[in-house]
């Protein structure tokens, strides 16, 4: 398993993940100043997945979460050029996460 992580704009990686997640000739790429140091795949491998499942929790990720699913299309976070060619997104957000959007779909509620 993988993970693609929401960065919120002030994150001190968001624009250094940003650039390495974006890369789209390698499937992953280092990313060296992380604790731990770390391999992450980029838009590519996690567009040739099946089936891609974001889990995000907490009022922190709330603006991140907005960016990624409603902010402007010439200003989506990586996390939202997450389109799998031939499978679905899955999102599982808590209320906290979901403060900040605008269309709202509860299947539990």
């Amino acid at each position: 398993m993988s993970r693609v992580r929401i960065f919120n704009e002030t994150d001190e990686l968001y624009r250094a993940a940003a650039e390495r997640i974006a890369h789209l000739s390698q499937l992953a790429v280092a990313v060296p100043e992380g604790d731990p140091p770390r391999v992450t795949l980029t838009l590519p491998a996690f567009n040739a997945c099946a089936e891609v499942l974001f889990l995000t929790a907490g009022a922190a990720k709330a603006p991140a979460l907005a960016a990624v699913l409603e902010g402007p299309p010439d200003l989506v976070p990586p996390a939202g050029r997450v389109r799998p060619e031939q499978g679905e997104v899955l999102w599982l957000v808590d209320r906290a996460a979901a403060a900040l959007l605008q269309q709202r779909s509860h299947s539990n509620e």
